[in-house]
């Protein structure tokens, strides 16, 4: 194990020594690689400066750069020698029955980064080997145990509990930092078909059942997110929801507006406060945000309904709109929305290519079927009505195509209210949801009796 990890630890500094002779050779002429630069500074600091760090992140940073760069020097070919070697070694240790599985698990450690570091230039090859390892790591009776005894709670797992559960964090760890690298180089993997675990009578998946063992919190930073995925603390309603450019989620909740980062932290932004109108004194019965969006400078819209009774005792209900700078630290506009039915609902909202605000109220009235589409001030341009029951989904086009949805139906309208398409799914599918992609042009998420799949329309369909 020692001979593994100083073989690693040399095969990283030379790398290091590479990405800083390159940096230094490159930084005068291509300045269109700052973001390169600027990964090489951050993968160079990491490594070297911060001895805590763990070595399955500083692998995975490594060969992003490396493999991105396509560096090729002394140091590199010495460094890849040195990965051989630390494979080599790793390989020994895990193979070693009479190491405890403490020390296995960190041989796997070190085994799985060798491989990674050394197959820089072959990242499928990496892929298939480690892959390969993983479910024999998975398959180790001890491990296997571990796992069984922590999910079990039962008064075995009482016993030895600190080890168990640093041994079940290195193993969900390597696990991941697996997983973002394969999702780098590879489409034939996806989180639901990882290797698992075999426990007594089920499977464990590492990628997405980990909330089983560990809180997103409880490892720290250690605990990264999958690519493409932001695991959260709670659930979040997706009809009040949104994501920005920056790869945040705006979310809404009664009368607060919170910011959900990449990593899953989640901070609120902004609180609408009970108010009034000033022209009478009231008081405010039920408020909520019954809507929200965003455009594509991340300004955010929100459509806030307001219930209020006055002084003698008559009831007034409201709807407004509020747009908020991409901070939302403050409004930079409000309009009140005098078209919308006055009892409460709830919108599904959506900001589309020239900034127009489309809203489609959801509410028991199924004799109210009108889509509304406001310029970026809420004023009112388009009211038509659309043909479908049950209204759950609403989404907009690069077109500016208007896309409405039922359990089983959708149709596409233009602005002005024109039907130009509907589609009726086949029996046993029903739409879950619906969102569009600018590349695949629409998807709907569907569902196939107690099965999911997803359908994907052709251009030609638009």
């Amino acid at each position: 194990l020692l001979a593994s990890r100083r073989f690693l630890r040399e095969g990283i500094e030379l790398l290091i020594a590479s990405l800083d002779k390159w940096k230094d050779e490159q930084k005068a002429v291509q300045s269109e690689t700052q973001d390169d630069h600027g990964e090489s500074r951050e993968t160079s600091r990491m490594s070297s400066g911060d001895k805590s760090a763990d070595v399955l992140n500083k692998a995975f940073e490594l060969s992003h750069v490396m493999g991105k760069l396509k560096i090729v020097s002394n140091e590199s070919e010495t460094a890849n020698k040195r990965f051989k070697d630390a494979r080599k070694k790793a390989t020994e240790a895990y193979s070693n029955e009479a190491l405890d599985i403490q020390d296995r698990i960190f041989a796997a450690k070190l085994r799985v980064v060798s491989e990674i570091l050394k197959c820089l230039d072959k990242p499928n090859t990496a892929v298939t080997t480690c892959l390969s390892f993983l479910k024999q790591l998975h398959d180790l009776p001890t491990v296997r145990e571990i796992f069984s005894v922590y999910l079990d709670r039962g008064v075995k797992g009482i016993f030895s509990k600190t080890e168990r559960v640093e041994n079940i964090k290195s193993v969900t760890m390597i696990n991941y930092v697996l997983y973002q690298f394969v999702s780098k180089f590879s489409s034939k993997y996806t989180a639901f078909a990882w290797p698992t675990i075999q426990l007594s009578g089920r499977k464990f998946n590492p990628i997405t059942d980990w909330r089983e063992v560990s809180k997103r919190t409880s490892w720290g930073k250690e605990l990264i997110q999958p690519p493409n995925e932001t695991k959260l603390d709670r659930k979040i309603d997706p009809y009040n929801s949104a994501v920005n450019s920056r790869g945040e989620i705006v979310v809404a909740h009664r009368n607060d507006i919170a910011v959900i980062s990449r990593t899953g932290e989640r901070k609120v932004v902004h609180q609408f406060s009970v108010s009034s109108r000033e022209d009478k004194e009231e008081e405010v019965i039920e408020q909520r945000i019954v809507g929200l969006a965003v455009d594509q400078e991340n300004n955010v819209y929100v459509v806030l309904y307001c219930e209020t009774t006055s002084q003698n005792g008559n009831v007034d209900s409201r709807a407004v709109l509020y747009i908020l700078d991409e901070h939302c630290n403050c409004v930079t506009y409000k309009s009140e929305l005098n078209f919308l039915p006055t009892h409460e609902i709830s919108l599904r909202l959506a900001i589309n290519k020239n900034n127009n605000i489309v809203m489609t109220p959801i509410i028991s009235d199924d004799h109210d079927h009108a889509v509304y589409v406001c310029d970026h001030t809420g004023q009112l341009k388009y009211k038509f009505e659309h043909k479908i029951s049950n209204l759950g989904n609403m989404n907009v086009s690069d077109n500016n195509e208007i896309m409405l949805a039922s359990q089983n139906v959708v149709e596409i309208y233009t602005e002005e209210g024109n039907r130009k398409l509907k589609i009726e799914l086949p029996p046993d599918h029903l739409v879950r949801g619906m969102a569009f992609h600018f590349v695949d042009r629409m998807i709907l998420n569907c569902q196939i009796q107690s099965q999911r799949q997803k359908f994907l329309f052709p251009p030609l369909l638009l």
